[in-house]
């Protein structure tokens, strides 16, 4: 699912963050659950760790803090 999948089925992103190890993005299901989908990016990275990523920056904005 794409960001404007999201946004198309309604269910307002709580927040998104880079744990480094992986991109956790956090929403609310229909019954109120929060619900994570992430993304693992491969990279080792020590834990715990959370930055949160700015979905308004430009997706090359958000690719750059990601790398």
């Amino acid at each position: 699912m794409t960001r404007r999948d999201y946004d198309a089925a309604r269910f307002p992103i709580n927040r998104v963050v880079n744990h480094g190890n992986a991109v956790g993005v956090y929403f609310q299901d229909p019954d109120g659950n929060q619900v994570e989908v992430y993304w693992p990016t491969g990279i080792d990275w020590p834990q715990p760790f959370g930055k949160p990523v700015n979905l308004e920056a430009s997706d090359e904005e958000i690719l750059a803090e990601l790398t």
